[in-house]
């Protein structure tokens, strides 16, 4: 539920929570805060620094768009579904790309030096 805005469907949800800090809330009956989830889903200056130099770009096959221009992405689980932040299980994605894994079937592969490789499913 956003403030103002009301219920929203799933895939909505995860893609603004790629992009925002997001911290759960959980209210019992009575409204008693029952639990406050994890909050940790932004990439920390040192994990973002190792993904640069892991991936130097944009994680999508044939993209060249430098590190700094590109998002960090949860790759093989998602934040929303319990992944971590971590080395292992987030990639670097471009805007654009990083919008087209949330939109179209892709296919990501693991890299031989960790990184991921994706691309549209054919």
């Amino acid at each position: 539920m956003i403030d103002g805005v009301g219920a929203i469907d799933p895939e909505t949800l995860r893609r603004i929570a790629c992009d925002c800090n997001v911290s759960r809330i959980l209210l019992g009956p009575k409204g008693e805060v029952l639990d406050v989830g994890r909050s940790t889903r932004v990439a920390p200056v040192a994990l973002r620094r190792a993904l640069s130099l892991r991936d130097e770009h944009c994680s999508w096959d044939g993209c060249e768009a430098p590190a700094k221009y590109c998002d960090v992405h949860h790759v093989e689980v998602h934040w929303a579904h319990g992944g971590d932040t971590n080395l292992k299980n987030c990639g670097l994605y471009c805007g654009h790309h990083h919008t087209a894994i949330h939109t179209y079937d892709t296919v990501t592969e693991r890299r031989p030096d960790g990184g991921f490789l994706t691309r549209l499913r054919q």
